[in-house]
């Protein structure tokens, strides 16, 4: 099982390219080439470092440390799950409200077009930080390696089908939408508007945006005018070297 949950995100990745080819919610105002090659030039990148880092983790788990799916149990593997979404749910707050955290995020939010690679478009020292922060805060409070690593799996895919250019019907974005973020939820963060940025920070439940007053709904099909950085909208934003560089700007 953990074989195929690996493969998941592969899976989605394969399947929305598909889906936003054929039949995408909206046309690309940007260079798609320039911008799939800078989004997964971050994601290579930051796949490599969690490959050189989690055998670290899982060593420094200690011996007892157990190779199962759920060590805490069903039960206990549901409200680890829970702190973990809501450990992310916080992070997304914090580099939106310190501003040397928020240089970092902001190469997340430089894209002009949303599509299935901008779920992976961050900065390395930004998921360096939060790799680091949630390995540490799920260690001290018993949440093992492998629930943050399922935790990890099933994140990326939530928000590859978030980010996605593909339009969901209106019913099932308003049924999943009263437990999940969906893609209409998510897009309105990407908007160009700062009043409609500074809402849905969710990463895979909306609850904690409803929860924390910082859930802002409009209709799946009222689309924001324009996506990204007012600031930073420039056309060298979405080149690979440039995105390293956003933060020093």
């Amino acid at each position: 099982m953990g074989g195929l949950l690996g493969l998941l995100p592969a899976i989605v990745l394969s399947l929305l390219v598909a889906a936003e080819l054929a039949f995408p919610r909206r046309a690309l105002a940007g260079h798609v080439g320039e911008r799939w090659i800078g989004n997964m030039g971050l994601f290579l990148a930051n796949g490599a470092f969690v490959l050189w880092l989690v055998p670290a983790l899982i060593a420094g788990a200690g011996p007892e440390a157990s190779p199962e799916m759920f060590p805490e149990g069903w039960l206990g593997a549901i409200g680890a799950l829970l702190f973990l979404d809501l450990l992310s749910y916080a992070a997304h707050r914090l580099f939106h409200a310190v501003p040397p955290l928020w240089r970092l995020h902001s190469v997340h939010h430089t894209d002009i077009d949303l599509d299935v690679t901008t779920a992976v478009r961050h900065h390395p020292l930004e998921f360096a930080a939060i790799f680091a922060a949630t390995a540490l805060l799920a260690g001290a409070v018993g949440v093992s390696p492998a629930t943050v690593a399922l935790y990890g799996t099933l994140a990326l895919a939530a928000q590859m089908l978030q980010h996605a250019n593909v339009r969901l019907p209106a019913r099932v974005e308003r049924l999943a939408g009263a437990l999940f973020v969906t893609p209409a939820f998510h897009r309105l963060h990407h908007s160009l508007a700062r009043a409609d940025s500074e809402t849905n920070f969710g990463t895979v439940l909306s609850l904690w945006d409803r929860l924390f007053g910082t859930a802002r709904r409009r209709a799946a099909d009222d689309e924001p005018a324009a996506f990204g950085v007012a600031e930073l909208r420039a056309p060298r934003y979405q080149r690979l070297p440039w995105m390293l560089l956003t933060p020093l700007c």
